[in-house]
């Protein structure tokens, strides 16, 4: 963790930190930032880049609606309708 502001050489290192660095991408104190923010020892904790994609893609009403008339359309010129 040497290296990453708000933490030095030494610190204790807690499974909360570790996640969510090595699960989410995330700083390692980005849960604590509201606690954090504006405090002399810590005055700011920067972001370290996009967090990690979890693979879950929200399907919007439209992208619902285009699949089920895709899956219509393919049913009805005698395919399986597979979406």
């Amino acid at each position: 963790m040497v290296g990453i502001d708000g933490l030095d050489a030494g610190d204790v290192v807690t499974a909360e930190q570790m996640r969510s660095l090595f699960g989410k991408g995330r700083h390692p104190l980005a849960g604590r930032l509201a606690e954090l923010a504006g405090s002399p020892a810590l005055p700011l904790v920067p972001a370290m880049g996009l967090t990690f994609s979890t693979g879950v893609v929200e399907i919007t009403p439209f992208q619902r609606e285009v699949a089920a008339r895709f899956a219509a359309a393919k049913l009805a010129a005698g395919g399986l309708a597979e979406y």
